[in-house]
């Protein structure tokens, strides 16, 4: 697959004092899963967010992550298989040999920290998913970075 036109190298010169950075240089550097909804029950198809996916999965191989699962098993996914695809990622022992993660949400969203899976049910990202990766939840991140990303609208409100 072709790159996604940015260039990814690692650092040759030490440009900040790394006494207080996360180490990130296992091999892979981390996990990342990536959820995309697409197809809903009566709300728009989110049109071009397979370019996104394909985009992102390879930034993110560029970058050293290995990519969970697949797509046929992260793609358009309940309120209720997103929360278990999510708590199976977090809870997975695969984390205590590398150092970060990453998991980015395509979907529709709501109001607040709404986001809506395939079946048009709520997923509050604080409480349903932010709270899977705590660490009695997720020991194998603890002291670890984890990034976020969220590709949604909010009902409405556009930035």
């Amino acid at each position: 697959m072709a790159s996604v036109g940015i260039k990814v190298a690692r650092s040759t010169s030490n440009l900040c004092d790394m006494t207080n950075s996360y180490k990130n240089n296992s091999t892979p550097r981390g996990y990342c899963l990536i959820i995309n909804n697409e197809t809903f029950k009566s709300l728009k198809p989110r049109k071009g967010s397979q370019k996104d996916v394909k985009n992102l999965r390879q930034l993110f191989k560029d970058l050293g992550y290995e990519i969970w699962g697949t797509e046929a098993n992260t793609s358009n996914l309940t309120a209720q298989e997103m929360k278990i695809v999510v708590k199976d990622f977090a809870a997975s022992d695969k984390h205590n040999s590398v150092d970060s993660s990453i998991v980015a949400i395509l979907s529709h969203g709501g109001a607040e920290d709404v986001i809506y899976g395939v079946d048009e049910k709520e997923v509050s990202f604080t409480n349903d998913i932010l709270r899977l990766f705590e660490g009695h939840n997720a020991p194998g991140l603890m002291q670890k970075p984890k990034l976020f990303i969220l590709q949604e609208c909010r009902g409405g409100h556009f930035m």
